[in-house]
């Protein structure tokens, strides 16, 4: 299907609103329509997360979780229409960001300031 955007260079869209009013759905819909990569920052989160824990770092150290996230690489690429594939230095972490052990840390790395 040819699309009728004609997009160069790079850009952001951001969708804000409240809770369970479609944002995420809304957000993948604009991706795909314009063949572009849906960012999930809440993956962003679970990534840090899921590499501090898979190296050993205790979430609950925010200096040390801080300096670990500074220095890795994520990277979100679209596999098909709709799935999200989500790397950490080159890794893939699309399974590991949605285990219990991320779930049950996640919101304690998301709440450090860096």
């Amino acid at each position: 299907m040819t699309t009728p955007y004609n997009f160069h260079g790079n850009f952001v869209v951001a969708i804000d609103g409240p809770a369970g009013s479609g944002k995420s759905t809304m957000a993948k819909l604009l991706a795909e329509e314009i063949d572009g990569v849906y960012v999930d920052t809440g993956a962003m989160y679970r990534a840090v997360t899921a590499y501090a824990l898979n190296s050993g770092i205790d979430t609950s150290d925010e200096e040390e979780v801080s300096r670990m996230a500074k220095n890795i690489h994520i990277e979100f690429e679209r596999d098909g229409k709709t799935q999200q594939k989500v790397f950490v230095n080159a890794a893939d972490f699309t399974a590991r960001i949605r285990e219990p052990d991320v779930n049950n840390h996640v919101s304690t790395v998301a709440a450090y300031p860096a």
